[in-house]
This record gives C-alpha cells, structure tokens and sequence, in this order.
C-alpha cells in the first residue's frame, strides 16, 4: 500500500455531518409553521361560525390563543436554534440556514397578520 502523505494535507477524510442543532432548528420551525397554520384556521372557522357572537371567556377561543403563544414559543425556540448551530464548528450549516428561514417567514406571516387584523 503506497499512501501519499500529502493527501491529508489537502483532504479531510471524514466527512462533516449535519448539525443535531440545525436539524433540530428545521424540525421546530416546521412545526411551529405547520401549528400556527392550524391555530389560524381554527381562529377562522370560529369566528365564521357566530360572527361576533363569541363571549371573551369561551374554552375555544382560549385554546387559540395558548396555541397562538406555543407557536410564537417553538419559533423562539427553532431561532434559538439556528443560531447556536451557525457558530457551531465542523458541521454542515444547510438545515440551520433553513430554519431560520422558515422561522423568519413564520415570524413575518404573524407580525403581518397582526398589521392586517388591526387595520381592520
């Protein structure tokens, strides 16, 4: 077996894996989109059934908003994240960089919603 010993001057064998923390970032930020998804169409289906008709302490509309802070807290948390799986070193940045994507549009999608419905 001849080895070049400059080989391992110029090529790392080992491959980089993934970051456990940015595909944890990807998977918390897909979850808390897909479940504010679901709280915004829970809150839709609400108010078209009795417009205006709904008292302030009633259980569903409750279940909204807790599902509506959950969500802001698994974005918070999938930003979080992403960020220490940036600085992280000798790991692949892909799925940190997509959930912080995917974070940012869900934190975009509610600030707009949130415009929209005091527009209103």
């Amino acid at each position: 077996m001849s080895e070049n010993p400059f080989d391992s001057m110029y090529y790392d064998n080992e491959p980089t894996l993934h970051s456990g923390l940015g595909i944890a970032s990807f998977v918390t930020s897909l979850l808390g989109g897909f479940a504010g998804v679901a709280v915004i169409v829970a809150s839709v289906l609400m108010i078209s059934e009795d417009v205006g008709a709904l008292p302030e302490n009633d259980p569903g509309l409750i279940l909204v908003g807790l599902g509506a802070i959950g969500c802001g807290g698994l974005i918070l948390i999938s930003i979080i994240l992403g960020l220490a799986a940036m600085f992280q070193a000798n790991c692949r940045k892909l799925f940190a960089i997509l959930g912080l994507i995917f974070s940012g549009m869900v934190c975009l999608a509610f600030v707009g919603l949130l415009i929209l419905g005091s527009m209103a």
